[in-house]
């Protein structure tokens, strides 16, 4: 179903407000979105800048979600925020920034956004013709943007369990081999079983939210895959260890 045209606004302000409290650096850059304003709202996302079927349609309304819209202002703050994206020099303080979608249904797709301190203009390149001043180098050092914290939530998470369960196990370890076997009652076995079970998800929690943070960051979230998911993972594994000792060593000594 189409969007109308207060429900779109409210679409662009909401997936705005989002981005701008996980990426706290894009609150200036999204601030006419945050607040719905409506012509800056049309300027970007004009039908005739996308092109695109899967988000339009032959009346020209938005048959896209709000995923589909914060995906693509997603990309857009990713592209400002990198220094070394490919950038051409225009009147005043504005510059063109050229990059290409990761996610959604413009995966792959080339933009060019027109930025200084603020969103002005997003383009779609559906015709590498009519792409003048960009330079086939400039194309070639396009990155991809876009690493949601749904990514980093994901890979902080299964670390963060992994983490987690081997803090219990460490722990439970540990407090077996410092009692001797027959102290060992049921209500211990109880407890230890307990600790072994909620560690995990205890630490599965915390690095969910430590991948968020770290998605959020500019550094790392503009990291290329190789880079972003073994980071992501790594904090995601230590936040889950050291929540899971606490979470283990509380079920323990109760």
């Amino acid at each position: 179903m189409p969007l109308d045209k207060p429900h779109f606004y409210q679409a662009v302000k909401e997936a705005a407000q989002e981005l701008a409290k996980e990426i706290p650096a894009s609150r200036l850059f999204l601030s006419e979105l945050r607040n719905a304003v409506p012509t800056e709202i049309d300027n970007i996302f004009k039908p005739t800048n996308f092109n695109s079927p899967d988000l339009y349609n032959s009346a020209k309304q938005f048959i896209g979600d709000k995923t589909d819209i914060k995906d693509i202002l997603n990309s857009f703050v990713r592209c400002h925020l990198d220094a070394e994206a490919p950038k051409k020099g225009l009147a005043g303080a504005l510059k063109k920034k050229i990059g290409k979608f990761s996610h959604g249904k413009l995966a792959g797709e080339y933009f060019q956004i027109k930025s200084d301190s603020k969103l002005r203009e997003g383009l779609v390149f559906t015709d590498r013709n009519n792409t003048e001043p960009w330079t086939q180098q400039d194309w070639a050092k396009a990155k991809t943007y876009c690493f949601r914290p749904s990514d980093g939530a994901l890979a902080g998470s299964l670390c963060g369990a992994l983490g987690g369960g081997a803090a219990a196990a460490a722990v439970v370890h540990c407090v077996e081999k410092c009692v001797k076997a027959e102290e060992v009652g049921t209500v211990d076995k109880v407890s230890h079983g307990v600790a072994r079970l909620l560690s995990p998800f205890v630490g599965s929690v915390a690095g969910a939210k430590m991948g968020v943070c770290l998605a959020g960051l500019q550094g790392v979230a503009m990291a290329p895959p190789i880079l972003f998911y073994p980071v992501t993972g790594l904090a995601g594994t230590v936040a889950g260890f050291a929540t899971g000792v606490g979470t283990a060593g509380v079920c323990v000594i109760l």
